[in-house]
């Protein structure tokens, strides 16, 4: 009877619509066409967005950094000129504007993704759980041809981070003991996975410096987007997102992402949740995660989830 009386007494979850249709977003990474994945994630965040406006908000969020981002994406859009089919020709224009869209409508998605999970979410506990979920996906996938370098490299900076602001300081010398020895007796592995990363950056800030203020814009290379040619090592990704991101945005662009990432910690500070939030912002500066829809979905998911469960309600932020 006691166990009846326990079950009667505990409260189904609360789940919205919203909660739902971001959970549905999560079919991303089980589509195997790159175009499918790319459409799915612009058309279904501006679903999720449209659907949020028959809520109210659960706090009066807003984000200035997100704000300069896309207006600094849109206002770019204008200003870069990579191609030109016929000399002269005025369709030149019109098909830069439509190359150089794409880019803007990426992060306008995943913003607008972002806000609806931050502004609307009533179960954000389980949308994050999902997210976990599905980010075994990539996550297999990076062990197994990736680096797993920086999986874990990432990880333990996250959990040394939290550790250190709460002062388990204890804890920190025994994470660090594990880490010195899987170090260790990995060492000619790591330095194999991770003697690429200071070449490639070091040639992305060369090409930075051609077009520091402006960028040169998105899609400067054949699918898939965010690659550049890189002496020893052929066509490869930047492998940083924030250098991605002063590659085709400028200099502004870059502040914007940055203040973003520091808004963002300002909210989450020392809790739990610094350690999912900081790993995957650690991972976004060693992999390609951000350029690839399927990832970025869960990156987006999970950070906009960080943010909210350390945001109290009706809290005006």
């Amino acid at each position: 009877m006691k166990i009846v009386d326990y079950l009667r007494g505990i409260k189904p979850p609360k789940v919205s619509i919203i909660d739902l249709a971001v959970i549905g977003i999560l079919a991303l990474p089980f589509m195997s066409n790159p175009f499918h994945r790319g459409s799915y994630l612009i058309f279904y965040s501006i679903f999720i967005f449209c659907i949020s406006l028959a809520f109210r908000p659960k706090n009066n969020y807003r984000s200035i950094p997100v704000v300069v981002l896309l207006i600094t994406s849109l206002v770019l859009i204008f200003f870069h000129r990579p191609y030109k089919i016929v000399e002269g020709c005025i369709i030149n224009a019109y098909f830069n504007v439509a190359i150089m869209s794409e880019g803007f409508i990426y992060i306008l998605a995943g913003a607008m993704l972002f806000i609806a999970i931050v502004r609307y979410s009533t179960n954000t506990k389980l949308i994050l759980f999902a997210a976990g979920l599905v980010s075994i996906i990539p996550i297999k996938y990076m062990l197994s041809v990736g680096s797993p370098v920086s999986l874990g490299f990432s990880l333990f900076i996250s959990i040394m981070t939290y550790l250190f602001f709460n002062k388990k300081y204890h804890i920190c010398k025994d994470v660090v003991g594990v880490s010195l020895i899987a170090l260790f007796l990995n060492w000619s592995f790591v330095i194999h996975k991770g003697i690429c990363r200071p070449q490639i950056w070091l040639a992305a800030l060369k090409e930075i410096k051609k077009h520091p203020f402006l960028g040169i814009g998105f899609n400067q290379s054949v699918m898939p987007d965010g690659l550049f040619y890189v002496q020893g090592w052929n066509w490869v990704y930047v492998h940083n997102i924030f250098l991605t991101v002063w590659t085709s945005l400028g200099i502004v662009g870059l502040i914007a992402a940055l203040w973003f990432v520091i808004d963002c910690l300002r909210h989450i500070k020392n809790t739990i949740y610094l350690i999912p939030f900081l790993f995957i912002i650690l991972l976004c500066s060693f992999k390609e995660t951000m350029l690839l829809p399927e990832r970025a979905v869960i990156c987006i998911i999970v950070m906009a989830c960080c943010v909210r469960l350390t945001i109290k309600k009706g809290e005006d932020v």
